[in-house]
């Protein structure tokens, strides 16, 4: 009959006591931790991690200022292409009228010379048309008969010698000039003033 084992011994599988002194598996022994294996990167610390994420902030960051300055670009040429349309649009409405205006400015003139009293009627036409131009920003270039010759807002059709007025000024306005907030829509056509012959 088998005796058990003293109290205290442990026994091992093969039922045999392990020596005396020797220290049961599992107590108070530390973990084996495993090596990396040869030539792995070493683990980044506190301070790599750190500056990875301000790498990746900075990164993001550029790319947002990028992608604000081509918004702001593509805003402000929105805004040029808007206002050129709106300006196409204006000069293409004054090419229409402007020859209408015209017409009746002759047609009042030539009222007013025969005498005709039935001027008001067409002179409130000419007046109406005048107000609907200057809603839209049109309004007439000044040019008047005397005063010089410029050829930013005057086309010369035709030259006269005169001993009237001085070379180079206006002695006729055959057309009325127009302009907008953006220049000269159409030029004044005007008859410009040279010096008179000898006898005249």
């Amino acid at each position: 009959m088998t005796q058990p084992p003293p109290e205290g011994r442990k026994i091992t599988v093969d039922g045999s006591a392990p020596p005396p002194g020797a220290e049961p598996p599992g107590r108070d022994v530390a973990p084996e931790v495993p090596e990396p294996p040869v030539g792995a990167p070493p683990e980044a610390g506190p301070s790599e991690d750190v500056e990875a994420l301000v790498a990746e902030r900075d990164e993001y960051l550029d790319a947002l200022q990028r992608l604000q300055a081509e918004f702001e670009n593509y805003r402000k040429r929105a805004t040029r292409d808007r206002e050129g349309a709106a300006v196409a649009a204006r000069r293409e409405l004054a090419s229409g009228l402007l020859p209408v205006m015209d017409n009746l400015e002759r047609a009042v003139g030539a009222l007013a010379e025969h005498g005709e009293e039935a001027t008001s009627g067409v002179e409130m036409v000419r007046a109406q048309l005048e107000s609907v131009l200057a809603g839209a920003g049109i309004e007439a270039l000044p040019a008047s008969v005397g005063e010089p010759f410029d050829p930013t807002v005057h086309e010369a059709i035709a030259r006269q010698p005169t001993g009237e007025f001085p070379e180079g000024a206006l002695t006729e306005v055959v057309q009325k000039g127009y302009r907008d907030a953006d220049g000269v829509v159409r030029p004044a056509r005007v008859v410009v003033a040279t010096p008179a012959g000898p006898g005249a």
